[in-house]
């Protein structure tokens, strides 16, 4: 008797749509870590993810560093760790492409978003 590939799941249930993306983005080296390589690859990432227990001071130096993107605030340290493997991290960015599209459309609905001003101002300018 063969077991059912598609019950055998090897998430956890209590996981998120989003995370279970995660180990897709980690495989297709989608995301990026550490300040010198974003720096570097700041035309080609699609959003930029910070930790909720960054400093206020970071987070502004990132709002200001990458204003043309958007920035998403959600996950603990610990967490980013679980779901990546990245040891004391705070800062992700991710390349673009589908996948990165996909993370960051299912993460707008419960992140909470950083640099909203701009692209509120973006749609005043536009219809004017």
């Amino acid at each position: 008797m063969t077991e059912d590939p598609i019950n055998k799941s090897p998430n956890k249930p209590d996981q998120s749509p989003v995370e279970r993306l995660f180990p897709f983005a980690l495989r297709a080296r989608t995301v990026v870590v550490g300040e010198s390589l974003l720096a570097r690859l700041k035309k080609k990432l699609h959003f930029i993810l910070i930790t909720e227990d960054i400093s206020e001071h970071r987070i502004e130096e990132i709002c200001r560093q990458y204003s043309h993107l958007p920035i998403l605030q959600c996950y603990s340290v610990e967490s980013i760790e679980s779901h990546f493997g990245f040891k004391n991290t705070k800062v992700l960015g991710f390349k673009k492409g589908s996948l990165a599209v996909s993370i960051h459309k299912e993460l707008k609905k419960t992140a909470k978003r950083l640099n909203l001003e701009r692209s509120q101002n973006n749609v005043k300018s536009a219809e004017t």
